[in-house]
């Protein structure tokens, strides 16, 4: 342990070479500090917020309480996950049901009743729900 002594202190007396005096104060300072190289499997224990010193625990050897067991992955296959199986469901064009969407699509009386299916009626809707020439008024603002 260094301790550090100033005898005669005076406000207006500063000494000349200030260098060599905040190497010494910053040398004795870093001189408490201590550090530890771990070489054996070790528990290291901080404290987050920086209040208390870190505390640990080094084993001499391998034992049973340190040792991590190794998986291997490759030996290990992971279970695949099953498609679920498609609910049935109601055609919407053709008013039938069916199992398999895949195969309806296909079938003849899906693709006739796709056929017939005019969408001229729902564009006259749209188009007499719009005004010609009138535009959207702007949204006021709330937060400027």
């Amino acid at each position: 342990m260094i301790r550090i002594r100033i005898e005669s202190f005076s406000l207006f007396y500063m000494p000349v070479n200030l260098t060599r005096l905040f190497i010494f104060i910053f040398s004795s300072i870093f001189a408490f500090m201590q550090y530890h190289v771990f070489s054996h499997p070790y528990i290291l224990i901080e404290d987050s917020t920086g209040r208390h010193r870190p505390f640990h625990r080094e084993y001499k050897r391998d034992s049973k309480d340190t040792m991590i067991p190794e998986i291997n992955l490759s030996q290990q296959t992971l279970p695949k996950k099953q498609r679920s199986l498609k609910k049935p469901g109601l055609c919407e064009l053709c008013v039938i049901k069916y199992a398999d969407y895949d195969q309806h699509i296909t079938t003849e009386k899906h693709l006739k009743a796709e056929d017939r299916v005019e969408y001229g009626e729902l564009e006259i809707i749209a188009e007499s729900l719009r005004v010609k020439g009138e535009r959207r008024k702007p949204r006021k603002r709330l937060f400027i």
